[in-house]
């Protein structure tokens, strides 16, 4: 009967037509230690839009979305990519890395909907890290051309992969639709890269908190 459910908690929450029906805001999650110790480690994909490169998911990252009463669906988008061309005379070299990583989370509030006074709430969401290589050059022998294809696959699975995150948050609202707060999350990421053997799976698993400062409109 769970559709019936379903149905009975979307009439609810839409039947609140007095808060706002968007929701947007940022995330602030300040460099630690930790970031320091994975730099210095030279832990990072190498090619700078990795997912735990730091730029692609910078420290100050924004989301938004439709709110329904209690619950909201927020999204977000991260960007990044470097690109560089060189010319030996007549002949041309391009070389491209990048990604782009949607997100999309589900936000339940515990209380009843409310500007005003302290809000929790539980969120769930996750996010793909979707890869851009691109090497070619006019200069290169067919033998150079097949290991830079080759190449091109190992950096797409590096920069590449899925993640989850679970946690919950506090935001406190005043009238004018501000609030003010902080979450702590799970996230888990996984990559996996194909080998000539078979392939290999890295997983990365950490605690996140943040600041956070909400709008609704």
């Amino acid at each position: 009967m769970w559709p019936l459910g379903l149905l009975a908690f979307l009439s609810q929450a839409l039947a609140v037509p007095e808060h706002g029906r968007a929701l947007v805001g940022l995330d602030y999650v300040p460099m630690g230690r930790g970031d320091l110790s994975w730099t210095a480690a030279e832990q990072g994909s190498g090619l700078l839009v990795g997912e735990l490169d730091g730029v692609i998911r910078p420290p100050l990252t924004a989301w938004g979305g439709p709110r329904f009463g209690r619950a909201a669906v927020l999204g977000s988008l991260g960007l990044a990519r470097q690109a560089s061309t060189t010319w030996t005379g007549d002949l041309k070299t391009h070389r491209a890395v990048g990604a782009v990583r949607p997100g999309l989370d589900l936000r339940r509030y515990l209380g009843a909907p409310s500007q005003e006074g302290p809000a929790g709430y539980v969120q769930l969401g996750g996010y793909g890290s979707i890869p851009w290589v691109r090497y070619h050059s006019e200069a290169w022998s067919e033998e150079e051309a097949l290991a830079m294809d080759e190449a091109e696959t190992a950096d797409r699975a590096r920069i590449g992969g899925v993640g989850l995150r679970a946690g919950a948050g506090v935001e406190f609202w005043w009238p004018q639709g501000v609030a003010i707060g902080g979450r702590l999350f799970t996230v888990a990421h996984r990559q996996q890269a194909t080998t000539t053997d078979g392939y290999t799976v890295d997983t990365w698993l950490q605690g996140e908190a943040a600041l956070t400062i909400s709008v609704s409109l």
